[in-house]
């Protein structure tokens, strides 16, 4: 996940990145960025389905970590290393919401991480925005309608909440991007 995370730094050309080099100091900074990004995704799954009397537990998926890594190196970035596992008798409200709050936590961080950066100098501001774009992504990717997905559940509880759910992370990934430069 951070190779990942680095990798994208490294693999887009920008001269506001150029900036901010690959150095201890954005490590110390960006590594726990990225972990965050990971781990409240997936723990708030976890969370809100004990709150709902549902079983749940984070699972390593072997050839997702495998697949994570080898996407560190090509410019098409794979995100799979687990996920959290629910299992229990939960209503389609339940499960949607289930599905939403991972995404919406990375909404909120990456909104937060936006916000953060105008109030910081170059370095900062601009891992901040590598950040924030960082969970913008990970909540578009996550709210497709796809297979196993976060959107599948939340596109058959609530079509509503998935489209308001799925803007809001294009437009965490827009304005990180307007702001790095890339368009």
């Amino acid at each position: 996940m951070v190779l990942v995370g680095i990798s994208i730094h490294l693999g887009l050309p920008n001269s506001l990145l150029l900036q901010v080099p690959l150095s201890g100091a954005y490590l110390l900074l960006a590594v726990p960025g990225f972990l965050v990004s990971f781990l409240g995704h997936e723990l708030s799954h976890k969370f809100l389905a004990r709150r709902n009397g549902l079983w749940a537990e984070f699972r390593a998926n072997l050839y997702g970590l495998m697949l994570t890594a080898v996407s560190a190196v090509f410019p098409f970035k794979f995100l799979a290393p687990g996920q959290v596992n629910i299992q229990g008798n939960g209503s389609k409200e339940v499960l949607g919401a289930i599905g939403l709050i991972g995404p919406g936590f990375n909404i909120a961080l990456g909104s937060l991480l936006f916000v953060l950066s105008r109030f910081s100098g170059v370095f900062l501001g601009t891992i901040l925005l590598e950040l924030a774009s960082f969970n913008g992504w990970l909540a578009v990717i996550n709210m497709i309608p796809f297979g196993s997905l976060d959107g599948t559940r939340v596109f058959a509880w609530d079509k509503t909440r998935w489209v308001i759910g799925l803007a809001g992370s294009i437009i965490v990934v827009g304005l990180s991007y307007y702001y790095l430069g890339y368009f």
